[in-house]
């Protein structure tokens, strides 16, 4: 959020001509999946010095026309220039197809956010295996590879985000010792996870946008966000090849002694394609254009971003999302490095 924030705030990034006036910044990333969303807020103005922290708001949600929820709580979350943003969390459903808009009231300043959730596009299949890869030592290692299956809803161009989140635990499965005292007992959870995973997209070319200019190897543009298009699919189907390493697959434990404690390791991965607008879309690609190398060159104009807040600046992007749940077979060990994934 903070980043959005200071993206859409800069200065080259609005026109320096104004007489003083203030006006909202919101930013959020909304999902019809979840059921608590979040919404940053801070006053801003057209110069950084204009930057103030709210003092009072009120968040209104409406769905179809009706009241879906709302807060008028403020939670400090990071500081921006001179100003404090604040979250404002509130409880609100929401479905595909639904017009949803946001209003905010704060220090008598009012803007408004409008948004069709979009339509899901599922995830058809994952099939996996163990494939071998060179390190940067130049070593082979083992990692995971996932062929991610997708599918395109047609009719439309399409904007889609792929994530990865990781569930695991582990319990006591057995003892090899003679006196346990000071052992946690059989069945006791040692270790858990649960936590978005990143991957490499490097052998997906719908996902490596990688751009080296001067043919130094340096990244200067990186699709960390891992967002693409349907331009190469349309109103068809794609496998996205994709690889996780063995150490993003390990659950931590506190209690580790190797040939006298068993446990066994439970994991699960959901694999998530995100849908949204394009206006979503070139937000987050123009968040990460900036975030590179590529940004500093005096050859590439800046970029200006999309604003959805109507009355205010900023972009609170709605979208919707389709899991397909990965479970890995269980596995007992005494091995609490990760070296037990393989």
């Amino acid at each position: 959020m903070l980043l959005a924030l200071l993206s859409v705030s800069c200065e080259k990034m609005i026109t320096l001509d104004g007489n003083g006036e203030k006006f909202i910044i919101a930013n959020g990333f909304l999902s019809s999946s979840d059921s608590l969303h979040t919404v940053s807020v801070v006053k801003g103005g057209f110069r950084m010095r204009d930057f103030e922290t709210v003092q009072s708001a009120k968040l209104q949600c409406f769905v179809n026309g009706e009241p879906a929820g709302g807060t008028d709580s403020l939670v400090e979350a990071a500081s921006i220039y001179f100003a404090k943003i604040s979250k404002m969390i509130f409880k609100a459903r929401f479905n595909p197809g639904d017009e949803v808009k946001i209003e905010i009231d704060a220090d008598g300043l009012h803007s408004e956010i409008k948004e069709t959730v979009p339509m899901p596009a599922p995830v058809a299949s994952v099939d996996t295996a163990v494939v071998l890869r060179r390190d940067s030592d130049g070593n082979m290692i083992r990692v995971f590879h996932l062929g991610v299956s997708v599918s395109d809803r047609p009719g439309e161009g399409n904007y889609y985000r792929l994530l990865m989140r990781m569930q695991g635990r582990a319990v006591v499965e057995s003892l090899e010792v003679s006196d346990p005292d000071g052992f946690p007992s059989v069945g006791e959870e040692i270790g858990s996870r649960d936590e978005s995973i990143s991957f490499d997209n490097s052998e997906e070319p719908l996902l490596n946008k990688r751009v080296d200019m001067f043919g130094d190897g340096e990244n200067y543009y990186d699709n960390k966000y891992n967002i693409f298009t349907d331009a190469l699919f349309r109103d068809g189907s794609y496998r996205l090849s994709l690889l996780v390493s063995m150490y993003d697959l390990s659950v931590p434990v506190r209690f580790y002694r190797p040939g006298q404690l068993y446990m066994k390791v439970s994991r699960k991965i959901t694999v998530s394609l995100v849908s949204m607008n394009r206006d979503n879309y070139m937000y987050l690609d123009d968040m990460q254009f900036e975030d590179s190398s590529l940004s500093d060159s005096s050859l590439v104009e800046e970029m200006p971003y999309p604003s959805n807040v109507q009355g205010g600046r900023g972009f609170v992007g709605i979208s919707s999302r389709s899991d397909f749940v990965l479970n890995l077979r269980d596995v007992v060990t005494d091995d609490a490095y990760g070296r037990y994934t393989l």
